[in-house]
C-alpha cells in the first residue's frame, strides 16, 4: 500500500517537474538570447559613441579654421574701414575673375591711400583719376569698396588694354596689372555678385563679424593659457629634473663597477659577432666541399654506369686530388667530413677498378 501510494505520488511529481524543467530551459535560452542582444547593442553603442567622438573632434576643428580665417577677413574690412560682407562679396568676384585675393587686399589698401593723397592733392594718383574724369575729393569721401566700384565704371571708358594697366599701376600699383581683369566686370555686375554671395551665406553680417571676433579672442585666449600651464608644469618640474641629471652624472663618473659592467656587454657582443663570422667561415667552408663532392660523385657514377672510367683516370686523379683538398679544408674549419666512399658505394656494381678509385679518394674501404 505505501509503496503504490510513493509511486503515485512520484509519478505526480515527475509530471509537474516537466512543466518546470521546460519552462526552466526556455528562460535560460531568452537570457541567452537578450544577452546576445546586450552584447550587439553594446557594439553598435560603441561604434555610434565613436563616429560622434570623431565627428565632434573633426567639427571643432573645421569651426576653429573657419572662424580664424573669417576673423582675417574682419580684421582686414575694419582696417580698410568698409563691411566684411562687402570685402568678402569682392573676393568671390576677384575669383571668377581668376585674380589672386591677396593682391586684391593689397591693391585695394594701396588705392584707398593714393586717393587720399590726392585729395590732399599730393601723389602721383593726381593725373590718373583726372584722365578717368574722377573728384579726388569727392572719390576720398566714399568708402573703398565703393572708390574701386566708381574706378571700375571710369576704367571701362579706358580704351586700350595699355591704357588701362598704365592707370590702374598709378592706382594700385604692381597689382594693379592682376587688378585690372577684376575691374572690366564693372560696378554693375561687381554689385550682383556681392548681392548673390550674401544670399548664399557666403558673406557675414556685422553681428556675426562681432561674433567671430570674440570667438577668435576666445581661442586665443585659450592658446595662452595652455601656454602659461606648460610653463607653470615647467618651472615646478625643473628643479626635480636638474637633480636627477645631476645625480645620474655624479653616479656614471664615480661608479667603477658600472664602467667594468659596460666593457663586460660590449665584449660579449663582440664575440658574439665574432662566432657568428667563424660559423659562416665554416658553413661556406661546408657548402663548397659538398658542391665539390657532388661534382665528383656525378663523374664517377657516369663512369661506372657507362663504362667510360677506365679511358678518363687522369681526369679522376685530378677529382681526386681537390675532394682531398676540401676534405681538408673542412676539417680545419672543425666540421667532420663525410667519406667520400659513402657516396661511391651505391654506384659501385662490383667492379675492382671503381673501388679502388674510392678507396684512395677518401681512405673508405668498398666491397666488391
Amino acid at each position: 500500500m505505501a509503496k503504490t501510494v510513493i509511486g503515485k505520488l512520484s509519478a505526480i511529481l515527475s509530471l509537474s517537474n516537466k512543466g518546470f524543467n521546460a519552462g526552466l530551459t526556455n528562460s535560460s535560452k531568452r537570457l541567452r538570447r537578450f544577452g546576445s542582444a546586450l552584447k550587439v547593442a553594446g557594439a553598435v553603442v560603441g561604434a555610434v559613441g565613436g563616429l560622434i567622438a570623431g565627428g565632434a573632434l573633426a567639427l571643432g576643428m573645421f569651426v576653429r579654421a573657419q572662424v580664424k580665417a573669417l576673423d582675417t577677413q574682419v580684421k582686414f574690412a575694419k582696417r580698410l574701414g568698409i563691411v566684411v560682407g562687402r570685402l568678402q562679396g569682392l573676393h568671390v568676384a576677384a575669383n571668377l575673375a581668376g585674380v589672386n585675393i591677396n593682391q586684391l587686399n593689397i591693391g585695394m589698401q594701396r588705392m584707398g591711400r593714393r586717393v587720399a593723397e590726392a585729395a590732399k592733392g599730393m601723389g602721383e594718383a593726381q593725373g590718373a583719376l583726372k584722365e578717368l574724369g574722377l573728384d579726388a575729393q569727392e572719390l576720398a569721401k566714399l568708402s573703398i569698396d565703393r572708390q574701386f566700384l566708381a574706378i571700375a565704371d571710369a576704367m571701362k571708358k579706358v580704351k586700350g588694354r595699355g591704357e588701362q594697366v598704365r592707370l590702374t599701376f598709378k592706382l594700385f600699383d604692381s597689382e594693379g596689372v592682376a587688378v585690372v581683369n577684376l575691374l572690366d566686370q564693372g560696378s554693375k555686375r561687381l554689385e550682383e555678385i556681392m548681392a548673390f554671395s550674401e544670399k548664399v551665406g557666403a558673406t557675414i553680417s556685422e553681428d556675426t563679424a562681432k561674433a567671430v571676433a570674440r570667438t577668435a579672442d576666445a581661442l586665443t585666449m585659450a592658446q595662452v593659457a595652455w601656454q602659461g600651464l606648460k610653463n607653470v608644469v615647467t618651472v615646478a618640474f625643473m628643479p626635480v629634473v636638474e637633480k636627477l641629471t645631476l645625480d645620474f652624472a655624479k653616479w656614471m663618473s664615480n661608479t667603477d663597477q658600472v664602467k667594468a659592467s659596460i666593457k663586460v656587454i660590449a665584449a660579449d657582443v663582440l664575440d658574439i659577432f665574432n662566432r657568428a663570422g667563424n660559423v659562416f667561415e665554416k658553413i661556406e667552408k661546408v657548402v663548397n666541399w659538398l658542391d665539390e663532392t657532388a661534382k665528383n660523385v656525378a663523374w664517377i657514377g657516369k663512369g661506372s654506369l657507362w663504362g667510360s672510367h677506365r679511358d678518363d683516370m687522369a681526369a679522376l686523379e685530378l677529382h681526386s686530388a681537390k675532394m682531398i683538398q676540401t676534405r681538408q679544408a673542412v676539417k680545419e674549419g672543425g666540421i667532420q667530413a663525410v667519406q667520400p666512399g659513402q657516396f661511391l658505394s651505391p654506384l659501385v656494381t662490383g667492379e675492382t677498378a671503381l673501388a679502388d678509385m674510392a678507396n684512395s679518394l677518401g681512405g673508405a674501404q668498398v666491397s666488391h
